[in-house]
């Protein structure tokens, strides 16, 4: 019924991010490589503790990284 995802599905998830980054972002980009990172970062330590990455593993990752890049906007702009 679940699958986990694999390391190379995550690995790829990771290299398309930067991509879209750099589309969308121009040269804030790296802003958006410090959500990167943190929701990794969430990504990573709930692999370690919970086995596994959930929804709302996900959710918590996005959400983070929403947190960081944007306060790193305020605070550049």
């Amino acid at each position: 019924m679940f699958r986990k995802a694999s390391g190379s599905r995550l690995a790829a998830s990771i290299a398309i991010s930067p991509a879209i980054a750099i589309i969308f972002a121009g040269h804030l980009s790296p802003l958006v490589f410090l959500g990167l990172v943190a929701g990794v970062a969430v990504t990573v330590l709930a692999r370690k503790h919970f086995g596994g990455v959930s929804g709302d593993s996900f959710g918590a990752a996005n959400e983070v990284g929403r947190l960081v890049t944007l306060i790193g906007w305020v605070l550049l702009a």
